[in-house]
């Protein structure tokens, strides 16, 4: 078997002629699921990975305060409190929606503030001294010189080196204004491609679900731009000049915002790019079925693994895989309205997960070649952005260093020195529960006051008729 592609399980058994089990199958009980000693490890890996990350998560205290700000916005107490309020007699349907309206009145305002220019907040413009290409820095300075020829064909004199380097001198902001006029056109070239490819890319939906989990929770991000394989309509000329408009998959760069629930950073994380960053991501079969199909039998240029893709799809043809559930799954999943895990889910759940791994994993999974051209050198360490499903990698590719991780985080507010910023919810801690107690208090004085209105005629109760503690007044 030769270097280039990975050795794929092929159900081989103890005794049957694999000559080279390292590069060949792993275990059978992977079942008819194709898959390499390089991919087990790196599935290991991300596996280990999540765990440590998922407990970090929880005991920070980091899930509390998800389910604390997201019961706010729903207007809802903790079982503890609602057993508190019903041993007072109160019902649990008392909360005001300070919190809710505040997180709703401030996703109003950064939603105005950033779609205040027809939909687009930016624009790209080229620094004070760009850096162009030579030609065009030659071709202001032709100009210079060839005014000079002209001179000289008019005088019959040839100017002296100091006389042209002072014309050159004095022409010097034309040749600058050239320059500037050049990049500002790319520029402009440049934007309306960038705009393009983000409105095809579902940015603005992508940003809109920002805003809301940035101001519920605090915290958010954003993954992309990534290439994925989108069904877009394509228009072609018939042989008649006539126009003809067919929906086919292509190859684009999508935007998403994921949730700070499914959000596992690294312990002592502080940046996207520190240490191993973890999200919960869920495939349809159908999403799963074109990341294969496009990848056309390779993973070299999408990064997915077409056959344990598709061996997936036979396991698993109509979803309903989860990773094993968290102790705040059920809670977040019943105030998020998605009803009970009974494991019938129509989606694959996945563990997304970019990291630092060896070039020798790298080698095993079929990657030879660095983006710079370079061969993956076993010995060093490579960011990778890999994907794992049911225990297998469905999907492996190298980052690229310039750009770094397809990951944007923002925060509503900042926590010097933590990954993790405070939210709109958790300012409003105090608020709340006084606003609930004071409405609370009321309703219960105003039950009170309500009641049937009485008085006792019986003047007899204000005198004290016991002779030890009456008072007697003593005649002078």
């Amino acid at each position: 078997m030769n270097e280039a592609s990975p050795a794929f399980a092929v159900h081989a058994v103890p005794g049957s002629g694999v000559k080279n089990p390292d590069r060949a199958e792993v275990a059978v009980r992977y079942g008819n699921v194709p898959t390499t000693r390089a991919m087990e490890s790196l599935a290991g890996f991300i596996n280990a990975a999540f765990m440590v990350n998922a407990e970090h998560r929880r005991m920070s205290g980091i899930d509390k305060r998800l389910t604390e700000a997201k019961r706010a916005c729903q207007l809802e107490y903790t079982p503890e409190e609602i057993s508190r309020l019903e041993k007072a007699g109160l019902s649990s349907d008392i909360y005001t929606p300070i919190t809710d309206v505040k997180c709703r009145a401030a996703n109003a305002l950064l939603s105005n503030l950033f779609n205040a220019q027809a939909g687009k907040s930016w624009s790209l413009a080229p620094t004070p001294d760009p850096d162009v290409p030579e030609s065009v820095t030659m071709e202001a300075f032709q100009s210079v010189v060839e005014e000079i020829f002209s001179v000289t064909a008019q005088t019959g004199q040839v100017p002296s080196e100091e006389e042209v380097f002072l014309a050159a001198r004095e022409r010097a902001d034309e040749i600058f204004d050239a320059k500037l006029k050049w990049a500002r056109q790319r520029a402009e070239r440049m934007e309306t491609r960038v705009h393009d490819n983000m409105v095809e890319g579902g940015w603005d939906d992508a940003f809109a679900l920002f805003l809301e989990y940035l101001c519920t929770y605090g915290t958010a991000l954003v993954v992309g731009p990534e290439m994925r394989v989108m069904p877009v309509t394509g228009c072609k000329e018939g042989r008649l000049g006539n126009l003809k408009y067919k929906m086919e998959y292509r190859s684009i760069p999508c935007f998403e915002a994921v949730s700070p629930w499914d959000c596992y950073p690294a312990p002592n994380a502080r940046r996207v790019e520190d240490g191993a960053l973890c999200i919960r991501v869920r495939y349809t079969s159908e999403e799963l079925w074109r990341y294969a199909a496009a990848a056309g039998g390779s993973q070299s240029v999408t990064g997915w693994i077409p056959e344990t893709v598709r061996a997936l799809l036979s396991r698993y043809p109509d979803g309903g895989y989860k990773i094993p559930m968290q102790p705040y799954d059920p809670v977040r999943r019943r105030l998020e309205g998605d009803g009970v895990n009974n494991g019938n889910d129509c989606t694959l759940e996945g563990i997304r997960c970019f990291a630092t791994v060896r070039g020798s994993i790298l080698r095993g999974l079929g990657i030879l070649k660095g983006l710079d051209g370079k061969t993956v050198d076993p010995s060093q360490f490579y960011q990778v952005d890999a994907v794992a499903v049911a225990d297998f990698v469905v999907y492996c590719r190298l980052v690229d260093p310039r750009m770094g991780r397809p990951v944007s985080k923002g925060v509503f507010y900042s926590n010097p020195g933590a990954w993790w910023g405070n939210s709109v919810a958790g300012k409003l801690v105090t608020v709340q529960k006084t606003m609930n107690a004071s409405i609370k208090n009321l309703i219960r004085n105003m039950a009170m006051s309500s009641g049937p209105m009485f008085w006792v005629n019986d003047t007899s109760r204000l005198v004290d008729t016991n002779p030890a503690t009456r008072f007697t007044v003593k005649p002078y």
